[in-house]
């Protein structure tokens, strides 16, 4: 219950209830759960899938070594030929306005 009094001694009272149904978490975290890469582990390609509101600036594939291997600058760019790669572990980092995610997929 919350009371206010103004500058002439008037007194209200108020009370109510607040109920959270969704928790509510950073863009990054958001991001993070939207943006999938697929099909993991991958032969020939992966793509990417993330919502229609998302515009991603940028998109480049590392070694485990930190080297960078394959990128690209369109956002129309939603399926990545990986067929040349060696089977391994590799990261793609996806940049999103602000936003680098990280995520992981294994070559076979």
């Amino acid at each position: 219950m919350a009371t206010a009094q103004d500058e002439y001694g008037n007194q209200s009272s108020c009370s109510f209830e607040l109920t959270v149904e969704t928790v509510l978490g950073t863009e990054e975290t958001l991001l993070k759960n939207a943006i999938t890469v697929y099909p993991n582990p991958a032969n020939n390609y992966i793509k990417i899938n993330y919502p229609l509101t998302v515009k991603i600036n940028r998109t480049a594939i590392y070694d485990v070594n930190g080297k960078e291997i394959i990128s690209g600058e369109s956002d129309k760019n939603t399926i990545i030929d990986v067929s040349s790669l060696s089977s391994g572990l590799y990261f793609i980092q996806i940049e999103i306005r602000n936003t680098i995610l990280i995520k992981r997929f294994v070559k076979e």
